[in-house]
């Protein structure tokens, strides 16, 4: 038997709980309004760590249902592998830490990571996965079902963060439902209308992005913090100064962590979100002047990407160049003023 459950290219990727999410629900068109009014607000939780979306959550998402078994309870129940055949056969994507080192697809960033295993095939003995496997770049590749259980079992986890624990020893298993069943109340039209398209939560979002707030009331990440957790998590456009806080930083030890590095491309797709949104909101009515806002986002885009490609080639470096600092620092601070005024911009033609 084979099973390949649908997964589209996500629109933007950037960390598995970016693209994870986007690639089940963007097969079901109902749900691409509701998208857009996500991937607003960004957020650190540290001056040490990567710079990620915050308004989207796998586990608090109303499209998706997800569950959380231990790796060891399924394995007094049978074999992990025959468990995640199983599930994908009953509909579910799947997606577990593994020993990328295991998995001959994988040619570089070794390491315990998460892929998205989205189908089989029992003839070949092999299962289907998407992750950033090509050069960091997110794509679709395969393993052998002999690879998957060597790779699956992490006995040696001394060295990982014992605050994240639990992902490296259960398997998660995710699934697409329209129904919100897990709120437990009459679905009538009023209250679906809150997982439509919602002007005034994208107005909402972007007024917290540009002054540094936490966005609430909505489907997020963490879904509380008390003030003292607030005041050293950096949001919106607070990102801006944590990337260069960190540029600094790192310029003194020659090199750049790949986590640090992945926070300028979440701050690359998140403009790719908007030009998308741009889009959306001027062909349903929502905003005045698309044209004029979709071409300051392209530039905006563009500029992110230049410093996304000059923090790389100067890490690839392995010593960065001292004058190099002082130009993307003041890239970095142009494009935080020039971004605070598109979205000014922005607001303002909102319908």
């Amino acid at each position: 038997m084979k099973i390949i459950l649908p997964l589209p290219k996500p629109i933007i990727t950037g960390f598995p709980s970016t693209s994870t999410a986007l690639s089940i629900l963007q097969q079901h068109k109902e749900t691409l309004p509701w998208i857009f009014n996500n991937y607003i607000q960004v957020f650190s939780a540290s001056p040490e760590t990567n710079v990620d979306f915050f308004d989207i959550n796998i586990d608090n998402c109303p499209f998706l249902i997800t569950s959380v078994l231990d790796k060891q309870f399924i394995q007094e129940c049978g074999t992990i592998l025959d468990f995640i055949i199983t599930a994908l056969r009953c509909g579910y994507y799947v997606t577990c830490m593994v020993n990328t080192e295991k998995l001959s697809a994988y040619t570089s960033h070794m390491g315990y990571h998460d892929p998205l295993f989205y189908g089989y095939d029992d003839d070949k003995k092999e299962f289907y996965f998407a992750e950033y496997i090509h050069n960091g770049a997110y794509g679709k590749a395969c393993c052998t079902f002999d690879e998957f259980n060597d790779a699956v079992l992490l006995p040696e986890l001394d060295s990982v963060d014992q605050d994240f624990l639990t992902e490296y020893e259960t398997v998660k298993l995710i699934k697409y439902d329209g129904s919100w069943f897990q709120y437990k109340i009459k679905l009538d039209d009023e209250y679906r209308k809150r997982f439509d398209f919602l002007p005034q939560r994208v107005k909402q979002s972007f007024e917290d992005y540009i002054f540094g707030r936490i966005t609430t009331n909505w489907f997020t990440r963490i879904p509380y913090l008390n003030d003292r957790e607030k005041d050293c998590h950096y949001f919106g456009m607070d990102c801006y100064d944590l990337l260069r806080l960190q540029l600094n930083e790192n310029w003194e030890i020659g090199y750049m962590p790949s986590g640090m590095r992945q926070s300028y491309y979440v701050m690359y797709t998140h403009k790719m979100m908007q030009q998308y949104r741009i889009q959306y909101m001027q062909q349903n009515g929502y905003l005045q002047n698309g044209k004029k806002h979709l071409e300051i986002w392209e530039e905006l885009t563009k500029r992110m990407h230049q410093i996304l490609l000059c923090v790389l080639k100067e890490n690839s470096k392995g010593q960065f160049h001292t004058p190099r600092k002082r130009e993307l620092l003041l890239y970095i601070d142009q494009l935080k003023e020039k971004e605070t005024d598109a979205i000014r911009k922005f607001l303002k033609d909102m319908v």
